[in-house]
């Protein structure tokens, strides 16, 4: 199960069972709890939790906006509640993570090409993307930050050069374009940024669809059968970060790419 999300500056309620690693019930004492966040600083030191009886067997905990609003420039960030629940035996510590993010995660030129309108918008120009369109919301949108991710290995270039191929003039050069800074990217030529959109479509939905068979892929499954349509795994790669086909045609023109023009 992935991490659930909040949206930054939201009040957070939580209701965490009392049971042990071996799926034993802890008959709790009392509880002290902190909440700390993805750097190990401490934003609630530990504190009694003031609303816990003897004998219940959940541990709710409500949070505070401030506790929960994301910081300076960060577009997501890590909770961690840690709870030391006491009983007759001794201290047994249980963890609890979520996450807050601010209402628009996806930031054309920051950790994107496009923002989550613009790629829903991108998606209904390509065809054969069954597993975007299965996909719910926060899976699509760390495909599509995954997705730009791996174009960093690619240098794209392109620039105008005589018959002979003598370079004449850089139109705009990006060896990696996860380090363009948001107005550098918004400058880029717009039939470039169209190629990389539609590109990050595809390579997310080849990301989201390796996903979707990976633990019959690492059990060494060779097809699967679902309803009555049949997936043979030699047409699904184990993902490692390469660069889908068809991602690839589309940005192939942009890749070291020369104009050839006449003297």
């Amino acid at each position: 199960m992935g991490v659930k999300a909040y949206l930054s500056g939201s009040e957070v309620r939580l209701t965490i069972p009392l049971v042990g690693a071996d799926g034993a019930p802890i008959a709790a004492k009392s509880i002290q709890f902190t909440v700390t966040n993805q750097n190990d600083e401490a934003l609630i030191e530990r504190t009694n939790l003031l609303n816990f009886t003897e004998g219940d067997t959940e541990a709710n905990i409500y949070l505070l906006a401030s506790t929960n609003t994301v910081s300076g420039d960060n577009l997501r960030e890590v909770r961690v509640v840690e709870l030391f629940v006491n009983d007759d035996v001794g201290t047994v510590r249980l963890e609890h993570i979520y996450a807050i993010e601010k209402e628009h995660i996806l930031l054309e030129g920051v950790n994107s090409f496009q923002g989550y309108a613009k790629a829903i918008m991108t998606s209904m120009e390509l065809s054969k993307i069954e597993s975007w369109h299965l996909a719910d919301k926060s899976d699509r949108i760390i495909a599509l930050i995954q997705a730009r991710h791996d174009f960093g290995a690619l240098i794209f270039r392109q620039y105008i050069a005589d018959e002979d191929q003598n370079r004449l003039n850089d139109m705009f050069s990006a060896r990696d374009i996860r380090r363009l800074r948001p107005e550098a990217f918004r400058a880029l030529p717009e039939e470039f940024k169209t190629a990389l959109r539609r590109a990050q479509v595809l390579q997310a939905d080849s990301i989201l669809r390796t996903n979707e068979f990976q633990e019959y892929l690492e059990a060494g499954a060779t097809d699967v059968t679902i309803g009555e349509a049949r997936i043979v795994f030699n047409q699904v790669r184990k993902y490692e970060g390469q660069i889908d086909n068809r991602a690839m045609k589309e940005l192939s023109r942009w890749v070291e790419n020369r104009v050839r023009i006449s003297r």
